[in-house]
């Protein structure tokens, strides 16, 4: 199934991740799964923050309005059952495409 996910990109220092976090909680937007990772832009370190909410667009806003670059992008999400092996024949019919996987979400 293709969602949307949101992406914030912050200074990579203490207390940015808390800062992003705050902000959605405080407008009642609900976190359903999170991945950060820290990138080199034009020399610069960034934290990337890209989340599963809600209500994309209210987080976008929001955030924006606290100062931080925050956009959505497309992303492909798949149930795999809780077996062994169950992730396998997706990642092959992946495979097959000849479809690169930038990053993976997992969570319970």
């Amino acid at each position: 199934m293709l969602i949307k996910q949101l992406v914030v990109e912050a200074t990579n220092k203490p207390g940015e991740l808390y800062k992003i976090v705050r902000t959605l909680s405080d407008n009642n937007i609900d976190i359903k799964a999170l991945i950060s990772n820290a990138e080199t832009e034009a020399g610069v370190i960034i934290a990337k923050v890209k989340l599963i909410v809600l209500n994309n667009e209210m987080a976008v806003s929001t955030l924006q309005a606290e100062g931080f670059k925050a956009y959505l992008e497309d992303v492909v999400i798949v149930d795999v059952s809780d077996t062994p092996g169950a992730f396998t024949p997706i990642l092959s019919a992946i495979r097959k495409s000849e479809t690169n996987i930038e990053y993976v979400y997992t969570f319970l």
